[in-house]
């Protein structure tokens, strides 16, 4: 799941500015309802695709209002908390969340990816392709299930294979993304298709995390597990292993999904060429000059406080920072090494994530405490591994004093 501290302090994410911008924007996909409904052979492939991603955003937006009149506005406890009647309730009301939660995710995946081939050749491409892996699809199912054929089938996916060959011959296949890399050669037969046409949800995601802005990330996730296996996960039937999560802070999720829309129609707006002075102009500004979201990336992600030989607490355990890897998205992670107790007697050292860690002490505080108690003859150098005995020590102290 995203850092829930980016919903956090009561505040309902004003759902009306979704709907202003997609009445708002609409209208620029050069789409009204009536063309819409007659499909994507009778429409521009770009302005029919983008519609369709204005309607994910719309659907949410629904969503939020319905969940806020189900549950309680003004902090009230109910009466039947305790019950299970109101966790199953909850439980199902963040069931709902997740599913539309996945649905954005994959909405807003692909508004990130086409801003790398905005053009109308590879809407249609797109369009072509999504429409030959249904034929595929049931083609498949036919003979596997029943054993049987259908000429008609097949006569109507080798139509959508005439068109790709001609589109492909336009297209530059290593632009399009949204086919498979197995698949990434003109399709000539419907018969010669091999693997599936169009790549896993997990490496769209990889290509598109890259792309997202500080704020994206942590609206969706910053990963594969918060951005979309979490959320996948509430489709299907498990055990619940931790119940209290149903009951705890059920409106962040609802605040969120107003603000993934929000991202998703911010994105539709920037294929759409920004289309000046209207309301969703002045909030892509807002969001664009807004700190808040560079300050929640870190504190998720990074931790820029944090150094090398920083005193730390993991969940609990009192740890010193070893060293620092950032990745190439900008993520962090801290190579530790347990002071106290430890989760496993046998684990001496780890990494952690970032998010994982909360400073409890700089080393450099440490070190002028040392100093002042032996002036003049302090080390100059960290080399020195009696200072850094007499550092660890204060640590202890420092950690077993506050938990006494």
């Amino acid at each position: 799941m995203a850092d829930e501290r980016h919903f956090e302090g009561g505040q309902q994410f004003p759902i009306d500015l979704v709907v202003c911008s997609l009445k708002e924007l609409r209208p620029h996909t050069g789409l009204d309802e009536s063309a819409y409904r007659r499909g994507p052979h009778a429409n521009p492939a770009q302005g029919f695709v983008l519609y369709s991603l204005l309607d994910e955003a719309e659907k949410a937006a629904v969503v939020v209002m319905r969940f806020r009149t189900f549950l309680p506005q003004d902090g009230s406890t109910p009466e039947n908390k305790a019950e299970a009647t109101w966790r199953t309730s909850l439980g199902m009301v963040r069931e709902e969340q997740q599913l539309r939660v996945r649905r954005l995710c994959e909405s807003f995946v692909s508004s990130v990816l086409f801003g790398s081939t905005n053009e109308e050749l590879y809407y249609r491409h797109y369009l072509q392709l999504s429409e030959l892996g249904r034929y595929v699809s049931h083609r498949k199912e036919l003979r596997a299930i029943y054993r049987k054929g259908s000429q008609w089938l097949d006569r109507s996916a080798e139509t959508v294979v005439r068109l790709l060959a001609r589109t492909e011959a336009e297209v530059d296949l290593t632009r399009a993304w949204y086919r498979a890399l197995s698949a990434r050669t003109p399709i000539e037969t419907i018969d010669g298709l091999r693997g599936d046409l169009m790549p896993n949800f997990r490496s769209l995601l990889d290509g598109a995390i890259p792309r997202m802005t500080n704020a994206e990330r942590i609206t969706f996730g910053a990963t594969y597990m918060e951005a979309y296996a979490g959320p996948s996960s509430s489709i299907h039937f498990d055990l619940d292993l931790d119940p209290n999560v149903t009951v705890d802070n059920p409106q962040i999720e609802v605040e969120r999904l107003g603000l993934l829309s929000l991202h998703l129609i911010l994105r539709v707006y920037a294929l759409l060429g920004s289309p000046p002075d209207g309301a969703t102009e002045q909030l892509s500004r807002s969001i664009k000059e807004a700190s808040e979201p560079e300050k929640t990336f870190d504190a998720a992600y990074v931790r820029s406080e944090i150094e090398d030989g920083d005193f730390v607490t993991v969940r609990g355990f009192l740890v010193q920072v070893l060293s620092c890897a950032t990745t190439a998205l900008g993520y962090r992670t801290f190579e530790i090494e347990f002071l106290a107790e430890r989760p496993f007697p046998e684990i001496e050292r780890d990494w952690c994530m970032a998010r994982d860690a909360v400073r409890f002490a700089s080393q450099t505080e440490f070190v002028a405490r040392v100093a002042q108690c032996l002036g003049e003859k302090v080390p100059v150098s960290l080399d020195d591994s009696a200072l850094r005995m007499k550092i660890r020590e204060l640590a202890l102290d420092a950690w077993r004093s506050r938990l006494r």
